[in-house]
């Protein structure tokens, strides 16, 4: 088991200027020249940094657009329905003589 744990972290040094390498093999898995990094310690708390390659965040992004498109009714027709149901709830005031 501890052969696999190493194989799953490695140890690398940070340059003067913040860099660190990653290794070949890791750059030729994720085939990308850049990635994200992200700071788990304002996620949860923890001391560790979250690596991945940038082009998975864009691709799920991309499958993600238009998921939703023709689920719910356009903007104008939602401000349409909201107005008469104000209009419907003015006038059913006026009629109670709560409003007048």
């Amino acid at each position: 088991m501890a052969e696999k744990s190493r194989k799953l972290t490695q140890v690398m040094k940070v340059s003067r200027n913040g860099q660190i390498s990653l290794p070949a093999h890791v750059r030729a898995r994720w085939n990308c020249d850049e990635v994200h990094v992200v700071d788990l310690k304002h996620v949860d708390g923890s001391d560790q940094l979250l690596v991945f390659p940038k082009r998975t965040l864009e691709e799920g992004l991309a499958r993600s657009r238009g998921v939703d498109k023709g689920k719910w009714p356009p903007t104008d027709e939602l401000r349409r329905q909201m107005r008469e149901e104000d209009m419907m709830i003015e006038e059913r005031k006026r009629r109670e003589g709560v409003i007048k």
